[in-house]
């Protein structure tokens, strides 16, 4: 007699596996917790070190819970418990919130670039906000020197993509097949030191085919990784489309932290025939201006922190690179507290301003190819003046 224990060998391994992961994953974090928690409790530390331990414990600890949701997460799946709650969704706000949430990275920059015309899908809001925090923090987590994360999104026939990309270790060729595979992690010396359950993807893929999507990865060692996944729009009406190597929408670069109105100002330019790139940061929306020829940029001058608007526009001023790239300010202040800053003061947007007033000024320049590097302002009545 023979019986076929194909199945049974696979469920073993996996348990093997699931052991063997649970205890490397949550005996690290729960080393840590337990041993700065016995420092704190029994020597005397100044007040910076107690500090430091805090923040570890407290990090180690989110860990912990993070590695607790993805196994609560993969066992609600595999039974068929996890519940969608579906609902229209702008998945450009879901983008913006991700980066906000990361805003605090320093070795990272995070960067959105939006040309897609329609935005709206049909999806379980926070599943698909795990999706998004997932693959940005694995781009960050396996991009461990640093560098840029991009997330774009484009519309592709009735879908909606969304790209991840980093520059960060990379992925072997042979290897990326396996990567949707649970408790799978590559056995390469670079991923080893990382760690992780290995369930991210898995759980990812899932959400995304529950979706009626799909997820791919592409990928080279030492080159970095995209990761895509697409989406069916609301509207089936017409068909978007982005053929490699079509001529893309003009750039304008958005430097604003008031996400509501970056949202209102980056649908007014899509609708009007542009690219948007989002930035918080002046020093990454520098490096942008530096690197994309921008029919102009939207500069939010009380950003604050280390750098502000201001800061930004004298950097662009500055460089032979960006010098002519018009800049339009975008304040709540009265333009004349500011005249004094700077020169060629033509336009300003007093928030709250009319978004048709941002797309009027980039089509003009867009028009006249006018790269005086004038910066522009708009009254408070919302008609465009010259100051």
């Amino acid at each position: 007699m023979h019986r076929d224990i194909t199945r049974e060998h696979e469920v073993d391994k996996m348990k093997s596996e699931l052991v063997s992961t649970v205890s490397h994953e949550l005996r690290t974090p729960l080393s840590s917790v337990l041993g700065f928690t016995e420092l704190l409790l029994n020597k005397q530390l100044k007040p910076e070190k107690q500090e430091r331990y805090l923040k570890t414990i407290y990090k180690e600890a989110k860990r912990l819970t993070n590695l607790i949701n993805d196994f609560l997460d993969l066992q609600r799946m595999e039974s068929g418990d996890q519940v969608y709650r579906m609902d229209k969704l702008p998945v450009n706000e879901l983008i913006i919130e991700t980066v906000e949430k990361f805003r605090t990275e320093n070795m990272h920059s995070i960067v959105f670039i939006d040309d897609a015309t329609d935005v709206v899908v049909e999806g379980d809001r926070e599943r698909i906000a795990q999706v998004l925090m997932n693959l940005v923090g694995n781009a960050i987590k396996f991009s461990p020197q640093g560098g840029s994360v991009t997330i774009s999104m484009k519309n592709d026939l009735n879908n909606l993509r969304v790209t991840i990309k980093d520059e960060g270790i990379g992925i072997p060729e042979e290897d990326i097949p396996k990567l949707f595979s649970k408790f799978q992690r590559i056995d390469n010396s670079s991923r080893r030191k990382i760690g992780g359950t290995g369930l991210g993807l898995a759980i990812c893929q899932e959400i995304i085919l529950q979706h009626n999507g799909e997820i791919w990865i592409e990928s080279k060692e030492e080159q970095g990784t995209s990761v895509h996944f697409e989406l069916p729009l609301v509207s089936q009406h017409q068909e978007y489309t982005n053929h490699e190597g079509s001529e893309e929408n003009p750039p304008v670069m958005i430097v604003e932290d008031d996400m509501s109105l970056a949202l209102l100002l980056s649908e007014e330019l899509k609708v009007n025939g542009f690219k948007v790139i989002y930035h918080t940061s002046p020093k990454e929306a520098f490096k942008e201006a530096k690197r994309t020829p921008l029919v102009g940029a939207v500069v939010d001058i009380m950003l604050g922190e280390e750098l502000s608007g201001w800061d930004l526009v004298d950097m662009m001023k500055e460089d032979p690179l960006t010098k002519d790239i018009p800049i339009v300010i975008s304040s709540a202040l009265d333009p004349s507290s500011d005249a004094k800053k700077i020169d060629k003061i033509s336009h300003y947007l007093t928030k709250p301003y009319a978004p048709t007033n941002l797309s009027k000024v980039m089509k003009k320049l867009l028009d006249s190819q006018h790269r005086d590097g004038a910066i522009y302002y708009a009254s408070k009545d919302y008609q465009e003046t010259e100051v």
